[in-house]
């Protein structure tokens, strides 16, 4: 397939009704089509004559996607941050640094349900954690 004709298939599809997508799909592919609206099985008729036309994707970016894939889940805390991560902020002179744990919070060994707790416990007033700890 030339270039040009896969123009002119592209502005076919943008016509075609979901029924007519799901046609062409067994006629060019012989299999039958996803469950997909008519938007996205669009879209993935395009890209693969596309991926036909000009090869799919490189060695390069095969090798990345399955190393990304391989890696461990991200294990996000009960209040959606990532477990590990450290969050630090100067107060009044002071380094103070908090590590997202699997239940909260630990700051200096101390286990605080949410930042604004630690944030409290620092400052003595009441802060919105995210804004204490610059997260926002």
């Amino acid at each position: 397939m030339q270039t040009e004709e896969l123009i002119s298939v592209f502005s076919k599809l943008e016509e075609m009704s979901l029924n007519e997508l799901r046609d062409f799909w067994q006629e060019r592919f012989h299999t039958r089509a996803p469950g997909l609206s008519r938007h996205f099985l669009r879209k993935r008729i395009a890209f693969l004559l596309q991926e036909q036309k000009y090869g799919g994707y490189s060695d390069f970016v095969r090798t990345q996607v399955l190393h990304i894939a391989s890696q461990e889940p991200i294990t996000l805390n009960s209040k959606g941050f990532e477990v590990g991560k450290v969050f630090s902020r100067v107060w009044q002179g002071t380094l103070y640094r908090i590590v997202a744990v699997e239940n909260g919070f630990r700051m200096n060994g101390k286990l605080y349900r949410s930042l604004s707790g630690a944030a409290f416990a620092i400052t003595g007033t009441q802060w919105s954690g995210k804004v204490f700890w610059r997260i926002k």
